[in-house]
């Protein structure tokens, strides 16, 4: 989310484990952040786009 989307990442709260993805925030943020991820959840290849990206940048994934 900090790479892709920064704008609208520092305005959400992420509480992810175990496999499980979670953002808290307000509705109209909430709301950017689905119009955002639903072109990506629908293709592989732009999420493989945005990977090699942040993997290229030299951004670290915290696993």
């Amino acid at each position: 989310m900090q790479f892709a989307w920064p704008d609208i990442a520092e305005r959400l709260d992420f509480h992810s484990e175990a496999g499980m993805f979670c953002a808290v925030g307000s509705p109209s943020d909430l709301a950017q952040l689905k119009t955002a991820l639903e072109p990506v959840i629908a293709s592989p290849e732009a999420a493989r786009d945005i990977i090699a990206r942040a993997e290229t940048s030299g951004f670290e994934f915290d696993d």
